[in-house]
């Protein structure tokens, strides 16, 4: 069964906003309505996996979403070291809706790195910039567990890559940003969001979900 998580944006802590990674879950009209009676502010959808399949349905989940008067987007994409960073940019452009205008997050995640450790934040500095070049917003998302086997380091990163936002994973169930100390990672001195609970059964007997928090 395919969790799907809350997570807050960090406005503030009084004010924060709701937001739902979805991950390749179906977004049928159903589900979409429901998500807009939840006082959901963002959802978050994968764009393209590990293996390089892109999420076909992205632009029809994304339609009933908007029908639904969810006012924010994303498209999340797991980073894949093997690939041309080139290439992958211009079809996530083109895999976009032409009104799409949130933030693609990349998801630094195990099991796709290949390049030497000493590589690794040159590359998905590289990816990131390259990316943004195309004309979208992009952002940085992971957990301190994977980005500490992948870069060697809790605290690796680079001053470019600081400069995006930063969503963070921490299923502690705590709707603030005081575990970032222990729980970040990289060069960042805050987060924009934190993935931090299940919320089961959220619209359906069959689809729980997890909460985000932005700043």
């Amino acid at each position: 069964m395919l969790k799907l998580f809350l997570f807050v944006l960090a406005v503030s802590i009084a004010s924060a906003k709701v937001g739902l990674n979805v991950g390749s879950y179906t977004i049928n009209r159903n589900v979409g309505n429901c998500i807009g009676q939840q006082n959901i502010s963002r959802v978050a959808i994968e764009l393209l996996n590990g293996q390089g399949t892109y999420n076909t349905g992205f632009i029809s989940y994304f339609i009933n979403l908007k029908d639904a008067n969810v006012t924010d987007i994303d498209a999340i994409v797991k980073v894949n070291d093997s690939w041309d960073a080139e290439k992958v940019c211009t079809n996530i452009t083109r895999a976009l809706p032409q009104a799409f205008n949130g933030t693609v997050w990349l998801n630094v995640d195990t099991g796709s790195w290949t390049k030497e450790i000493g590589k690794r934040i040159d590359y998905l500095e590289d990816f990131a910039l390259n990316c943004r070049g195309h004309g979208f917003k992009v952002g940085v998302y992971s957990k301190v567990t994977s980005w500490t086997l992948i870069f060697g380091s809790p605290t690796a990163g680079s001053d470019k890559l600081r400069a995006l936002p930063v969503w963070y994973f921490n299923d502690n169930g705590a709707d603030n940003f005081n575990d970032f100390r222990y729980a970040g990672f990289g060069k960042w001195a805050g987060a924009t969001m934190k993935e931090y609970k299940t919320s089961p059964y959220m619209c359906s007997n069959n689809y729980p979900g997890l909460e985000y928090y932005e700043n």
